[in-house]
């Protein structure tokens, strides 16, 4: 069950995240300088997806969502394992990580938790490549595309709200896109 549930919460991530919707690393590495217009639109962003986000917690908690949320999953990772057989291995690891990462800070050894953290974050960028390539396939970027609008539908009866900010949320992706793509 705790495999199922690390599964659906790694789909989740990869079909939210075209909404802008997905959580952001907090310590993620310095990037190079943005112009201030990009730092506004990121501060806007992650505004909008703070009200969002206890709409998609109580869309996500929807029985026939949550379920089609881990069929979802299983196919995404099947294909994943189609794409480097060594996924579910790195999947694994990145469990035994997350408890040795506990177990790191219980005993606050910060130069473990340093190592943890650096090879997880390898091990999830070896997965996110892997995943990107897995939904370019046709019958899955289609579901991918079919959860999503299930998901925002949930959304909006949940909360009217929504629906214009989701809207903001996409209109700010797009500008951020666009600027940064300007950029370099």
């Amino acid at each position: 069950m705790h495999r199922k549930r690390a599964r659906f919460i790694a789909v989740l991530a990869l079909v939210l995240s075209p909404l802008g919707l997905a959580a952001q690393e907090e310590d993620a590495p310095a990037a190079p300088a943005m112009p201030p217009e990009a730092e506004e639109l990121i501060v806007e962003l992650q505004q909008v997806q703070m009200e969002l986000e206890p709409i998609q917690q109580q869309a996500l908690s929807d029985p026939d969502l949550q379920a089609a949320g881990e069929a979802l999953a299983a196919v995404v990772q099947d294909a994943m394992e189609d794409v480097d057989p060594s996924t579910p291995e790195r999947m694994d690891r990145l469990q035994t990580l997350m408890t040795e990462a506990e177990a790191a800070q219980t005993d606050q050894d910060e130069a473990r938790m340093r190592e943890i953290v650096t090879e997880a974050r390898q091990i999830e960028q070896q997965l996110q490549t892997v995943q990107a390539q897995a939904v370019q396939r046709p019958e899955i970027a289609a579901r991918v595309e079919e959860f999503q609008d299930r998901l925002q539908a949930k959304m909006i009866e949940v909360d009217p709200e929504a629906e214009p900010l989701m809207e903001r949320a996409r209109e700010l992706n797009e500008r951020l896109a666009a600027l940064l793509a300007s950029q370099g």
